[in-house]
């Protein structure tokens, strides 16, 4: 029987996942659910250590003579210190030994806890990783991260030229309890760097693609692609029945790429459609459609030269560590003799979109996405469009644009702090015409960024002034006055210092102003700012009927029957009456 400790039980799962079988233990009591739990299963070879420096430097001879990985276990605090010459013996050997340190409970740390020091990256540098797992484990996302925390410990002991890791793991009740007859399903999350020789489980990766069914590659955030690069795209594509779902800011000029929104009921739309396998490259995305397939089945790919685990549908099982080039390669080359693909997923995705995208409902307010939508229609073909973060980024998305104009964001960290400063510097040594979609918050954040003595003048700012920060209202709509201090309500207009700087300024507050003034703002010659006054309130009403009052299927249609009835007004009301977001 095994220990009721479920953060003890995930490591051991793993442990056999990995094929790790040789154990070298000291005596104690605060790694007793561990030891014990291993003498109740024959996978695991145990040696017993009194001496943890003597255990460390044993389990070390092993592993180097056998070429494989081995745990040391001890109890907690100085138990653990005697490791630290075997460690470090370890790291300039490049030997892969598991540092299992058991440990108090997190919460008495540095609290005069007997038999308590802190453990938590006690090797430092020694060791490639150093992880600590929680307490306890009550719900998925818990046993998530714990999972994903083991793996990636276990995973850098052969990463590059391998070497020891340290993995923490408190236990503070329940010590002597042993009732579970089996261990968790635990899932291995594999790391494939596609050289040659490759590894057995490489070599089985194209046979999975010939034999699944629904392949979905979701390019995020990218520099512009080569013409080259976009080709082999389109090979893999065609070869495995892949859709292609991304964004603008995916940068990609291809027919075959199906647009997804930043909108959360744009990922509703796919249910029912979901990939058997989800491949994504590229860099951050504001797509939601990570979230919503947490509790789908998928597998997910992620192509990542750093290697790192990036886990956002909880359902990750390969690493991909090289250029997108060698991975589009590998499987190019793999391809069977006889296959044939039929683009039926693509089709299918395809439509499903395409149900959603032409049912929106009209823009009858005068609102910021009415005027980001007009904005859209005018960028011209090869500009840059750099965006602020969150609403500015979700409504320009939501539009298309014009052939090969790139698109930017500050999606590595969506700090408000800097988006201007950041287009400044793009603009100022881009070649053709450079755009800026801001609200009011962000803009006067970063307007130092205006006096920046480089600004060119194919410099063109969209401001959007709502006089608060209307993400912020999206959240807290139905609790009273927010614009005291959640949303930073406020009456200001940067007007006297964007013309103080030289810049042009235009100002719109209605839709007929508008459209008069946006086509001489595009077109402006100068660096300018077209300063469009707006109602926060009109803008979070629009916002939530917008995105949230779509049609698809027979639900859309029952959606569009309340909306005839009740109008604008009415649906944003019994929104709020049923809690809906």
């Amino acid at each position: 029987m095994y220990t009721v400790l479920k953060n003890t039980q995930i490591v051991i799962a793993l442990l056999k996942e990995y094929g790790i079988k040789h154990i070298v233990i000291s005596p104690g009591t605060r790694n007793g659910p561990f030891v014990h739990s291993l003498e109740e299963d024959d996978y695991f070879k145990c040696y017993s250590v009194v001496d943890e420096r003597s255990a460390a430097f044993f389990a070390l001879g092993i592993a180097r003579q056998l070429r494989e990985p081995v745990v040391i276990s001890c109890t907690s605090s100085t138990a653990a210190c005697n490791y630290f010459s075997a460690v470090t013996e370890a790291y300039y050997s490049h030997i892969p030994l598991v540092v299992l340190t058991s440990d108090r409970s997190p919460y008495t740390r540095g609290q005069l806890e007997k038999q308590q020091i802190e453990q938590v990256g006690m090797y430092g540098k020694m060791c490639r990783v150093s992880v600590d797992l929680p307490l306890e484990i009550h719900d998925d996302d818990e046993f998530w991260y714990c999972e994903r925390l083991v793996n990636e410990a276990l995973m850098e002991l052969s990463h590059h030229e391998g070497g020891p890791v340290q993995i923490n793991m408190p236990a503070y009740y329940n010590l002597e309890y042993f009732t579970e007859s089996k261990l968790p399903l635990v899932k291995r999350i594999y790391r494939n760097s596609l050289r040659s020789p490759y590894s057995e489980h490489e070599s089985r990766l194209a046979d999975l693609l010939h034999t699944t069914g629904k392949i979905m590659v979701m390019c995020g955030a990218h520099a512009p692609w080569t013409s080259d690069m976009q080709e082999k795209l389109r090979r893999f594509l065609n070869i495995y029945n892949c859709a292609l779902v991304g964004q603008h800011m995916s940068n990609l000029n291809m027919s075959e790429m199906i647009p997804i929104t930043a909108g959360t009921d744009i990922c509703n739309c796919l249910v029912g459609h979901e990939p058997d396998i989800l491949i994504s490259i590229g860099g951050p995305t504001q797509m939601m459609y990570f979230e919503k397939l947490r509790k789908s089945k998928v597998k997910h790919w992620l192509v990542n030269e750093d290697g790192d685990i990036e886990d956002p549908t909880r359902h990750l099982t390969d690493i991909f560590e090289c250029p997108l080039e060698t991975f589009f390669d590998y499987f190019i080359s793999h391809v069977h003799a006889d296959w044939v693909g039929s683009g039926e997923y693509q089709a299918e995705v395809s439509t499903a979109v395409n149900q959603y995208t032409t049912s929106r409902p009209e823009l009858d307010v005068f609102s910021n996405i009415y005027v980001i939508r007009e904005f859209c229609k005018l960028v011209p073909s090869g500009a840059i469009v750099n965006m602020s973060i969150l609403n500015a980024i979700r409504i320009v998305e939501t539009f298309p644009l014009a052939e090969n104009v790139e698109v930017y964001a500050n999606v590595g960290a969506y700090g408000i702090d800097g988006c201007m400063s950041t287009f400044m510097g793009q603009a100022s040594v881009a070649m053709g015409p450079a755009y800026h979609v801001t609200g009011d918050l962000s803009f006067l954040y970063d307007m130092n960024s205006i006096w920046i003595r480089h600004v060119g003048d194919n410099v063109h700012i969209l401001l959007i002034n709502n006089y608060e920060g209307i993400e912020m209202r999206r959240s807290y709509r139905n609790h009273g006055d927010v614009r005291r201090y959640i949303t930073a309500g406020h009456h200001v207009s940067p007007k006297g210092w964007i013309e103080d700087n030289g810049f042009h300024y235009y100002t719109a507050t209605s839709k007929s102003e508008l459209a008069e003034v946006m086509p001489t703002f595009v077109n402006d010659n100068k660096k300018c700012v077209l300063e469009v006054f707006t109602s926060g309130i009109d803008d979070d009403k629009e916002a939530f009927n917008y995105y949230s009052l779509q049609n698809t299927s027979m639900n859309g249609v029952l959606k569009s029957k309340v909306k005839s009835v009740l109008g604008d007004e009415g649906v944003y009301k019994l929104k709020k009456i049923i809690g809906r977001k």
